[in-house]
């Protein structure tokens, strides 16, 4: 719209597909296929936090609001967790909350809002009011569930931190670890894309050889290292 991106131009970088959430996609223009005159939602499926020690949900989430049209401070994203007996709103965003048309990456403790539980699900809410007419969009993009690698820690900015070989795989793979990266506390983690946790090992060096199940699902997984102070950004690999 005008200079801006009501709906995102691509994914997000370097996540774990080529694919996103978004409210509307059907072309034309910016308000062709927009929110309009009522709500539009995005449950999650169940996942189970109960083996997590310290669990965040991190996501990168997107919202447009074309504030040229009052009154669209009413129209807002509402984004809530819920345990299966409680549901508690974690972010909102609205006219004038700062990353409107951007990929916003965000990060919250679970347990600073509700008890962990084994039938959790994120919840997405957007509504626009009827009769404003603006121009409303919203997206999800890169849900993870860990033990708070993302949410309290610095990324390692290092080039080529994780090498994995051969990426696609079978069932065996190598991979080397930038050994600038290790210490006592390093680990190795491997989750599917609903972010449970396949694989975890603790590093004590910079290569190592990983023989994963002959059940686990061919598909895309992410691979990351981590330890108390850093971690290096997650790569994706492909079981075949």
């Amino acid at each position: 719209y005008g200079t801006d991106y009501a709906n995102p131009p691509a994914d997000v970088t370097n996540d774990c597909s080529d694919f996103c959430y978004v409210t509307g996609n059907g072309g034309g223009n910016a308000n062709t296929d927009d929110v309009d005159n009522g709500t539009t939602s995005l449950t999650s499926p169940v996942f189970n936090l109960t083996s997590y020690t310290n669990p965040y949900v991190n996501y990168a989430r997107w919202f447009y609001i074309n504030s040229n049209v009052p009154p669209s401070s009413s129209d807002t994203l509402f984004i809530s967790l819920s345990n299966g007996s409680t549901s508690v709103i974690i972010e909102t965003a609205t006219l004038g909350t700062p990353g409107n048309g951007t990929w916003v990456n965000r990060s919250f403790k679970v347990s600073d809002y509700l008890t962990p539980t084994a039938t959790m699900t994120m919840n997405l809410l957007i509504g626009d009011k009827v009769g404003t007419g603006n121009i409303l969009e919203a997206g999800l993009d890169n849900f993870i569930v860990d033990n708070g690698a993302l949410g309290i820690t610095q990324q390692l900015a290092t080039s080529n931190a994780i090498v994995v070989f051969p990426n696609p795989f079978n069932r065996s793979f190598y991979v080397k670890i930038d050994p600038s990266f290790i210490n006592a506390e390093s680990s190795l983690l491997i989750m599917d894309l609903q972010g449970r946790m396949i694989y975890r090992s603790a590093l004590h060096n910079g290569e190592l050889k990983i023989d994963l199940p002959e059940n686990l699902s061919k598909g895309i997984y992410l691979l990351k290292a981590e330890h108390t102070n850093q971690y290096i950004e997650p790569i994706k690999i492909n079981r075949q």
